[in-house]
């Protein structure tokens, strides 16, 4: 930014605002004509080959990670047993991410109680993540994971 008020930097193209500082050094927003963009990954997701089961007082092995373009309100998990169709997973995140989302998946049958882990075998799964802001629909992730010591 030059000290006449004229921006040369990148542009947000994530927002509707562009922000510029004036001569005494404030700073301010405004509508910068550019549509609000949907929520988009700024790099290829990192998928997991293989995961394995953890009970649910540790730390699960991360499923995805997810370089977003601007904050989520939340994230949906769907994991699917290629060989049954079973679903074993349909966790939700509710924190609101920014940047960087880590999702993980613990490899339990939730439909029985205690630690008891889904089969070791090939999962196909979906993360679905809403944008923060509510312009433009869910981003959708997917991607396919072996479960081991199921």
């Amino acid at each position: 930014m030059s000290r006449s008020g004229t921006y040369a930097g990148p542009v947000d193209d994530a927002g509707a605002n562009a922000a510029y500082v004036d001569a005494q050094e404030q700073v301010h927003l405004v509508p910068s004509g550019v549509a609000q963009q949907p929520l988009r990954l700024l790099a290829p997701a990192v998928k997991a080959a293989s995961v394995t089961a953890q009970s649910f007082d540790t730390v699960p092995d991360t499923l995805t990670t997810l370089l977003l373009s601007k904050p989520s309100s939340g994230w949906n998990l769907t994991v699917r047993n290629r060989a049954t169709g079973k679903v074993y997973s349909d966790g939700r995140g509710s924190g609101a991410a920014r940047g960087e989302l880590q999702v993980g998946w613990f490899g339990l049958d939730t439909t029985r109680t205690g630690d008891a882990f889904a089969p070791n075998g090939s999962y196909d799964w979906t993360v679905t993540v809403t944008p923060a802001d509510g312009v433009g629909g869910p981003l959708t992730v997917t991607g396919t994971v072996q479960l081991v010591k199921g």
